[in-house]
């Protein structure tokens, strides 16, 4: 009985011996079974489970055991808790991770899987439709994309709209509009934009056929007025340069109210075509009267000046001095000639039609007169020696 009993009690302490020996070493091939259950690292991977392509994220583990601990990564190989992973490959993806503690523990293969997901790209936007007023923007449906936000000029006019078109009114000839599309992503990746300009037509009403569009036309109701023409004179702008009769000649014109063919000296413009109811001349004395004028025949001594000549009647100191005197032309313009039927000298004077002397000249054959204002003057011709005198009437007149 005591031979039986001592074999008990080394069976028994063999057992504790295995019991031991399993709970210190997690490696021992006599205490796999032990190990599994008891010993093995429970380890936990955290990542993203949705990545952008070309993307960056980092994935770590935590664990239980003894440090120090190693770590064997798939498909990255840092010994470290935590790794970064560079997203290359679109589509699925698996991590994976054994930890080791100082003990010799290891955890099973934990691995994590997550997805790839590629950008969206972005919108080609072209001008679909382009007119003088109006303009139409197009652009391809992107893949994914969940809505398209619409700016114009910077300013944002729709959101999350799902079309492939957009069109502008109400616009200006010639009118630049840059539009954006951003195509919208419901994923971890970003939202993709893309801009583009276009242009409204010129215009090509020509309502005056003259063949400048009316957007170019500074008067398109008027086929005189467009922009390139020769300005003529006529109180329009025919060329379209801002500017009314410029570069023409001008002229002085007094009116004539009477009717008689002779323009009131005191009453006059400047213009360079002439205008109803004016002339060049400025030499009536009285043009509320059309029987006095320059040509009129001046009665004598009726207290009126019918002929302007500053002499009341036909009395002509003329038959005073019995000469032929002849100037010519007459109107004159610069050169005035003189000519007599002898050789007597004589002294010249020239009489304005306000009764003033301006001029005085000694027998001459001529004179310049392209310094004298225009209008009407007198020439009264004295003779030296018997002091007699002869009157002519001389017209100035500039063409």
């Amino acid at each position: 009985m005591r031979i039986k009993e001592s074999n008990f009690h080394l069976k028994k302490f063999y057992t504790l011996f295995l019991l031991f020996t399993a709970s210190s070493f997690c490696s021992a091939e006599e205490s796999v079974e032990l190990n599994t259950l008891e010993n093995n690292i429970v380890a936990t991977l955290n990542a993203p489970s949705e990545v952008c392509i070309g993307d960056t994220f980092n994935a770590t583990v935590t664990h239980g055991g003894t440090p120090p601990f190693e770590y064997t990564w798939s498909p990255v190989s840092p010994n470290s808790f935590s790794v970064s992973i560079f997203a290359g490959l679109p589509g699925t993806q698996t991590l994976s991770v054994i930890v080791t503690d100082a003990n010799g523990c290891q955890s099973p293969l934990t691995e994590w899987t997550y997805e790839v997901i590629p950008v969206i790209v972005a919108p080609l936007i072209s001008c679909c439709s382009v007119d003088v007023t109006e303009l139409c923007f197009c652009w391809n449906l992107v893949q994914k994309a969940t809505g398209y936000d619409i700016t114009v000029d910077g300013i944002t006019v729709a959101l999350d709209q799902f079309t492939s078109e957009y069109c502008l009114s109400g616009l200006q000839a010639e009118q630049e509009v840059n539009i954006t599309i951003t195509a919208n992503s419901d994923n971890v990746c970003p939202d993709v934009s893309s801009s583009h300009i276009c242009i409204t037509s010129a215009s090509t009403i020509d309502n005056d056929g003259d063949g400048v569009s009316e957007d170019e036309d500074c008067d398109d109701m008027d086929p005189n007025n467009f922009p390139g023409n020769i300005e003529f004179c006529d109180g329009q702008d025919n060329n379209c340069d801002g500017a009314i009769d410029e570069g023409l000649s001008t002229f002085q014109y007094y009116i004539d109210t009477d009717g008689d063919g002779f323009g009131d000296p005191n009453n006059s413009l400047t213009d360079c075509d002439i205008p109803d109811g004016y002339t060049l001349d400025n030499t009536d004395c009285d043009d509320s009267d059309p029987n006095i004028n320059p040509n009129a025949i001046d009665e004598d001594s009726n207290g009126i000046d019918e002929n302007c000549d500053g002499i009341d009647g036909t009395v002509s100191v003329s038959d005073l001095w019995d000469i032929e005197l002849s100037i010519w032309p007459n109107p004159a313009n610069r050169t005035l000639f003189i000519a007599t039927n002898n050789d007597e000298e004589y002294t010249l004077h020239i009489i304005s039609i306000d009764g003033l002397i301006i001029d005085r000249y000694d027998t001459v054959p001529e004179i310049d007169v392209s310094d004298y204002a225009q209008g009407t003057y007198t020439l009264i011709f004295t003779d030296k020696d018997l002091g007699k005198s002869h009157i002519k009437r001389m017209v100035i007149l500039r063409r």
